[in-house]
């Protein structure tokens, strides 16, 4: 059961929206070991990504509580290499 105010990434459609508005991963900032967005005092929740030059995604990563809760890493064909979640908490 998803919370109030999570999103139910079990529905592709939700996925898919999340990953389109997911934060550039060189924005992020780590100045002593907890991600924080640039001019935020709390540490970072969402989705970060990274693109090959072509546009293909590279890593995206979903963080909660400053914790990487999981990731997917494509190829730059596009091709889904790998995934991995962790229980959060």
């Amino acid at each position: 059961m998803v919370g109030y105010g999570e999103p139910d990434l079990s529905n592709p459609e939700v996925l898919e929206d999340a990953s389109a508005d997911a934060v550039e991963s060189s924005k992020l900032q780590d100045p002593s070991g907890v991600t924080y967005m640039p001019n935020t005092q709390e540490p970072f929740s969402g989705f970060a990504k990274s693109v090959y030059e072509n546009g293909q995604k590279m890593p995206e990563s979903n963080w909660k509580n400053r914790k990487v809760v999981s990731v997917k890493e494509w190829n730059k064909d596009g091709i889904g290499q790998w995934s991995s979640r962790e229980r959060c908490g």
